[in-house]
């Protein structure tokens, strides 16, 4: 079965990560006969590494000839320092790596900044990266928004509605039985009298999750229709696929970054950094498809991200490197 455009980007995305981290490998030994030999065996997996690989090229060709200008201005802004015992560097590497750094400044502000900009024009209620907010409603209920999320807010004497437009949300709901309270994640509309409660907008769907009472959950999308009933410690995940997954989870766990801790239990390292991502305010890039896919168990403190991702990739054989004060790279070496 051919993949599909979201799996076609997705691999394309990560031959772009790993083009980018053999570039890093070989501005640090240039004259490696065995780095140079891998990187030609992985040049030759398909036409789109060859094609990923001149491309980058190219721009670090062009980034190169461009670092003396801008070079005294980048560096009051990027530190370039590594979270592992400190090993000699060359002048060529640290201009390799304040180069980098400062090319990918502008991408990175933008890539963070602009859709909370957008973001804003919709909605009542927004939050920055890193903060959480707790708001209380007309009605009493409250929200708790995490990181980089948003809500519209509409009340009338029929019903009580909220429109997260993007991140997550934990709400603690009222009991009002002439007024449900719904919640419009994407047209997943999540509908309760009383409960407490989490959903959160994903790349791929949506996620609903119970930590008191219950909630009825009905997909709207493209006439999808069908509803499901959650109890307490269910989590139900709507993505593209036909069939909803519906999963058991310890209750206590749901909407735990609104009490300042994240806990995984036996969850891939990849989820895990996905929800450090709202708290660091810039990009975080993985390389190692395995490391991604590693299931691990823990409480993390997400107020410290980068500490947080250190500590992950040594305790599992990983490396994190911090190019910038905006760029993270994690990466099998």
């Amino acid at each position: 079965m051919a993949d599909g455009p979201t799996q076609r980007n997705d691999r394309r995305e990560q031959i772009e990560d790993e083009a980018a981290v053999w570039f890093l490998r070989l501005s640090e030994n240039p004259d490696d006969p065995g780095l140079n030999e891998q990187i030609a065996l992985w040049r030759g997996q398909s036409e789109a590494h060859r094609e990923i690989w001149n491309r980058t090229r190219d721009a670090y060709d062009v980034l190169g000839k461009t670092v003396p200008i801008y070079e005294t201005r980048w560096a009051a802004l990027a530190s370039v320092r590594e979270l592992r015992p400190p090993k000699a560097r060359s002048s060529r590497k640290l201009r390799f790596f304040s180069a980098a750094a400062g090319a990918m400044l502008a991408a990175c502000i933008a890539l963070v900044t602009l859709p909370g900009l957008l973001v804003r024009l919709h909605a009542d209620y927004t939050t920055k990266t890193a903060e959480v907010r707790a708001l209380e409603l007309e009605d009493g209920s409250l929200v708790h928004l995490a990181p980089r999320s948003a809500v519209d807010v509409v009340f009338d004497d029929r019903e009580r509605k909220v429109h997260l437009i993007s991140g997550q949300a934990f709400f603690e709901v009222r009991r009002d039985a002439s007024r449900p309270f719904i919640v419009d994640s994407d047209g997943i509309l999540t509908t309760v009298l009383g409960t407490k409660f989490e959903v959160r907008l994903e790349t791929e769907g949506v996620s609903v999750a119970v930590r008191e009472g219950h909630v009825r959950v009905a997909d709207m999308r493209r006439n999808k229709g069908g509803t499901r009933d959650l109890a307490a410690g269910d989590m139900l995940h709507l993505g593209a696929a036909a069939t909803p997954t519906l999963t058991a989870t310890p209750a206590s766990d749901i909407g735990d970054w609104s009490e300042g801790r994240l806990v995984a239990r036996h969850r891939p390292v990849s989820e895990i950094v996905d929800r450090l991502r709202s708290y660091y305010g810039g990009v975080i890039l993985m390389s190692d498809t395995a490391f991604s896919r590693l299931e691990v168990s823990g409480v993390y403190d997400p107020k410290k991200p980068i500490q947080t991702l250190d500590s992950l990739t040594r305790l599992h054989g990983a490396t994190m490197r911090q190019i910038s004060p905006w760029l993270v790279l994690v990466t099998p070496f």
